[in-house]
């Protein structure tokens, strides 16, 4: 059964996802990243398996491009003014690209400018207006390893987008396929995680951004159990459906695994 489910999840990542057998989908996909996560000896597996639903995302909207005109383009940041959170593999994958294409005293430019967001909640980065600290000259620095919050927030619609900025509107444009693929890579991640005995929440960005730059060995560490993110908010809100399928999913892959 495993190597039929980590089969049918390589050809997922090579393909992208199907818009049927969705169950069946985000199961295969499940398994692959529970199986990263358990990694022994692999101090990177988090931000490796915040990498494995980046690739099956993107390929996925490759392979189905969305039916209606996205008013997305380059330059565009309205949404980059918004409240953004994360899971901690994807803060982990987001830090690596920083310490990658950077230098120590970039790190401590991007360290200095999360205190602008560190601590303010939705309402109020709205009202201060204030982008995001990855953000220069309109453009995202971690754009191939933004996290899933931001991969899914596309629009139909740029009116909607400068209405929600400007704090005249409380909804954008979304089309589908974007939701859909989103919310089954993160419920993948969600349920492998859990099955690990790993947090399965997200974070507001800034906060534990900072704290994965500032301190040492933080995926190592985070990976063994401890609670980095312990003064970082953190959204556990998720919506009871999926609350439901994260259930079921982590109670699958731990008979699957044999680690009930």
């Amino acid at each position: 059964m495993l190597r039929k489910m980590k089969k049918l999840a390589n050809h997922l990542l090579a393909n992208g996802l199907p818009g049927t057998n969705v169950s069946e989908s985000t199961g295969a996909i499940a398994v692959l990243l529970k199986e990263k996560l358990c990694e022994e000896g692999n101090n990177n597996s988090a931000s490796q398996a915040a990498e494995i639903i980046q690739k099956l995302f993107d390929t996925s909207i490759k392979k189905n491009p969305e039916e209606i005109q996205l008013a997305c383009e380059k330059n565009c940041s309205y949404c980059c003014h918004e409240y953004v959170t994360a899971t901690a593999p994807e803060v982990f994958s987001i830090a690596q690209v920083l310490r990658q294409n950077g230098h120590q005293r970039s790190l401590e430019d991007i360290i200095g400018r999360t205190n602008k967001t560190v601590g303010l909640d939705e309402t109020s980065r709205t009202l201060n207006r204030t982008h995001c600290t990855l953000l220069r000259d309109s453009l995202c620095t971690v754009y191939y390893a933004r996290p899933m919050a931001c991969r899914r927030y596309v629009s139909s619609s740029l009116d909607s987008c400068v209405a929600k900025y400007r704090g005249e509107g409380d909804r954008v444009l979304m089309p589908k396929l974007h939701t859909k693929f989103s919310s089954i890579c993160l419920i993948a991640l969600y349920g492998a995680l859990a099955s690990c005995l790993l947090p399965n929440c997200a974070y507001e960005l800034s906060g534990a951004l900072q704290v994965v730059l500032s301190e040492e060995n933080s995926e190592a560490r985070w990976l063994k159990g401890e609670d980095i993110f312990v003064h970082v908010h953190r959204d556990e809100t998720l919506a009871p459906e999926m609350q439901k399928l994260v259930r079921i999913l982590s109670n699958e892959l731990s008979e699957l695994f044999g680690t009930h």
